[in-house]
This record gives structure tokens, C-alpha cells and sequence, in this order.
């Protein structure tokens, strides 16, 4: 929120950052990219990047991933531009057209098999329709909506060395605890991190839902896991973070705790990724675990 009460231009300085996870890539992108929205300017932020020669892999962390580009890109026509360019970073408040450019991406690099490629369009959509009727699910939101839509931010690649597929879904909106926590504000905190770490333990169980009179909902915890197959390899993991809890689950089962270990500070909004290994051999295998 600092940069959003800043009446003056901002400098951000990344010329001596030697790397950069995508999480926290991405994490930077959206709240630069919101500030930039809402402020109504481009050049709101500006930023002193890694040099080639000087810091070549600050350079290919923070430029050759795309993420200098996705930084500058404060209108929704620069954002638009870097879905058609294909670039990693991406942001979107259409859930159904955006979802569908990007399983066309990452399926031109990937060549998932049909039943692999059908659980990662669900879980995906899943995701990006829990932004749009939950994430900013509250008044205080209100202002910025008129805006800049219901928004969220991606980043979404693949790694032909390891054969691995990423995909991470951010917004900044109300997290998980305060979107099943019904009567509570977006500037309401928890008692406790433990009280955060049951919240979310419960959102992955079957059935639970903020709509509490609608028991047909509920399964949207099994499409956002669905992805990630019981005979999957050992790189194969979904991960969420909101607040301060996490979420993981792989081969190996799921966890849930406390994200001291993973985040600085507390989470806004929620951050949802897949990291999967696409199974060509074909066949209806998979079937057996949607």
C-alpha cells in the first residue's frame, strides 16, 4: 500500500539483485502493477536494472525473463500486449478468455496429453474464477474495481531441461481467511497464525465453501488439486500461500502450516502454484485421477 500513497514518482533500484524466485517476481509485478493502474500512469514506477556484463544473472533473472517488460506495462493495453507477445508475466481480469491464451501457451511448449491438459485447464480456471467472485469480495475494494477489475497477476513457463511446467496465480485481495471467515473486513487479521493454518486446512477439504446454503459447491479445492496425479514424479507440487499459512501438496500427501519459513512478512491476497511434469505417453490413465 506504500506506493499507493506516494504522490511522486517512485525509482526502484534492481541493479545489484543477483536472483529472484518467480513467486516473489510476481508478487513485485502485481503490486507495481496495480499502483500503476490505479494511479492511471506508466511511468509512475521506474526502475535501474541489472546490466548484462556487470550482473549477467541479475540481468537474466529480472530482464530475459520478461519481468522488466511486465513492470512497465502499467495500462491495460500494455497488459494485453504481453498476453499476445507470450511473455511469462501476464495479468487479467477475464477469467474465461485469458485462461484459454494461456493452456494455449503453455500447451504449445508442453504438449500435455489430453487428460493431463483437461485437469490443468480446470485447475487453472478454478483458480482465476475464485479471483472474480471471491478475492475482492468486500467495500474496500469497491474503488479500486471500478479500475482496474477484478485482477489478478501470473506468471506461466516452461523449462525444456527439467520438462517442467509452472504456472502462478496471484491477487491482492481479501486471502483466504477472510473470504471463509463471512462478517470479517479486508483490513480484519486473525488472532493467530495457527486460527490462519486451520482456515485454509479446511478451504482444501471436499465440500467446504463460503456459500454455505449451497451444498452442491465446494469442489473447487478438488480442481485446483486435480492437476497434480497420486503417480506423479517427486517434482510435481502445488503450493498456496495467503496470509501467513501455506499449503502443499504432492505424491506425498498435503501439509499445512504456518509460512514464517517461506514469507517475510504477511501475504496479501493469494498465491496459487503448480509445478508439473506434462505425461506424454498418452492414454486415459489419468482418468483415474480426476
Amino acid at each position: 500500500m506504500a506506493l499507493l500513497k506516494e504522490d511522486k514518482r517512485v525509482l526502484i533500484d534492481l541493479r545489484y539483485v543477483e536472483s529472484a524466485t518467480a513467486a516473489a517476481s510476481l508478487i513485485l509485478f502485481a503490486i507495481v502493477n496495480r499502483a500503476q493502474l490505479l494511479k492511471g500512469s506508466s511511468d509512475y514506477a521506474t526502475f535501474r536494472l541489472p546490466h548484462r556484463e556487470r550482473n549477467p544473472d541479475g540481468y537474466r533473472w529480472i530482464v530475459k525473463t520478461g519481468l522488466a517488460r511486465a513492470l512497465k506495462s502499467g495500462s491495460r493495453q500494455k497488459l494485453e500486449e504481453l498476453s499476445k507477445d507470450q511473455n511469462f508475466f501476464q495479468s487479467s481480469d477475464q477469467p474465461s478468455e485469458h485462461v484459454f491464451k494461456t493452456i494455449a501457451m503453455l500447451q504449445s511448449k508442453a504438449q500435455f496429453n489430453t487428460p493431463q491438459l483437461r485437469l490443468l485447464a480446470g485447475g487453472i480456471t478454478e483458480a482465476a474464477l475464485n479471483v472474480s467472485h471471491h478475492a475482492y469480495d468486500d467495500p474496500a475494494y469497491q474503488d479500486q474495481l471500478e479500475i482496474m477489475g477484478k485482477r489478478w497477476w501470473q506468471c506461466a513457463w516452461f523449462d525444456p531441461e527439467s520438462d517442467t511446467v509452472f504456472f502462478i496465480i496471484f491477487d491482492l485481495g481479501i486471502g483466504v481467511f477472510n473470504s471463509l471467515r463471512s462478517g470479517t473486513s479486508a483490513a480484519s487479521l486473525p488472532s493467530s497464525i495457527q486460527e490462519e493454518v486451520s482456515v485454509l486446512n479446511d478451504s482444501f477439504k471436499l465440500g467446504v465453501s463460503r456459500y454455505k446454503d449451497k451444498p452442491e459447491r465446494g469442489r473447487g479445492s478438488e480442481d485446483i488439486k486435480s492437476p497434480i496425479h497420486q503417480n506423479c514424479s517427486q517434482m510435481e507440487k502445488l503450493l498456496v500461500y495467503t496470509g501467513r499459512a501455506s499449503y502443499v501438496y504432492s505424491k506425498y500427501g498435503e501439509s499445512v502450516g504456518g509460512a514464517a519459513g517461506h514469507l517475510v512478512q504477511y501475504m496479501p491476497g493469494t498465491l496459487v502454484q503448480w509445478q508439473l511434469s506434462p505425461n506424454r505417453r498418452g492414454g486415459n490413465d489419468s482418468d483415474k485421477h480426476s
